[in-house]
């Protein structure tokens, strides 16, 4: 008599376990090719004061010269329009990097550029970065700033996380108390007491 050979509860475990990895491993390539189709462009400030996106190069504004408001520069595949924050609803503005942009940095420390107008005396400026990943809000101080007398000033903050999107603005405040607090500690649910924004909000994200 011929005796039939019969699959063990381990072979069977074997197999699910062989189907397991063989749907692993396509799911993770399907993800990891529409990952690479939808990651945005990054837009980067080079030592020359241009943009650059992809392969092309577009001028841009530098400190102390004039923004056309709404002019537009078209390139082979690309067009660029410029417009500078609007100050009417603020006494400060953050003018690089752009609100959306993508910045490109190897350490996580991105530049910022802004203007600002009628500071009053004894009044203090700061740059914030928050992170909205949190409830609440975890807000970073960054960095004191100086304007020129232009009003033009520019800061370095510091991005945690490649990836994670920051809320970055300008705070103000004429209470020393109020600048202790602020410094007081790395990380704060909040803003201390006696400051106001004064500026837009840049939401920005960092690949490395």
């Amino acid at each position: 008599m011929t005796q039939r050979s019969r699959i063990t509860p381990s072979g069977w475990l074997a197999i699910a376990l062989a189907a397991y990895i063989v749907l692993f491993g396509l799911a993770y390539e399907f993800f990891r090719n529409r990952t690479k189709t939808d990651t945005p462009t990054p837009i980067t400030m080079n030592m020359g004061g241009e943009l650059e996106q992809g392969d092309a190069t577009v001028s841009a504004v530098l400190p102390g010269e004039t923004a056309t408001t709404g002019s537009s520069l078209n390139l082979p595949g690309l067009t660029a329009t410029f417009t500078p924050v609007d100050m009417g609803s603020y006494r400060a503005a953050i003018d690089t990097p752009t609100n959306g942009t993508v910045v490109q940095s190897s350490d996580g420390w991105v530049n910022l550029e802004g203007r600002l107008r009628d500071p009053q005396a004894g009044e203090r400026f700061f740059v914030v970065l928050e992170s909205p990943s949190s409830n609440p809000p975890i807000v970073y101080p960054q960095q004191e700033i100086t304007p020129s007398a232009d009003g033009s000033w520019q800061a370095r903050v510091r991005f945690g996380s490649a990836g994670q999107s920051y809320r970055t603005y300008v705070i103000a405040t004429s209470d020393p108390t109020a600048v202790s607090a602020l410094f007081s500690h790395e990380a704060l649910a909040g803003l201390p007491n006696g400051f106001e924004i004064v500026s837009n909000v840049s939401v920005n994200s960092m690949q490395p």
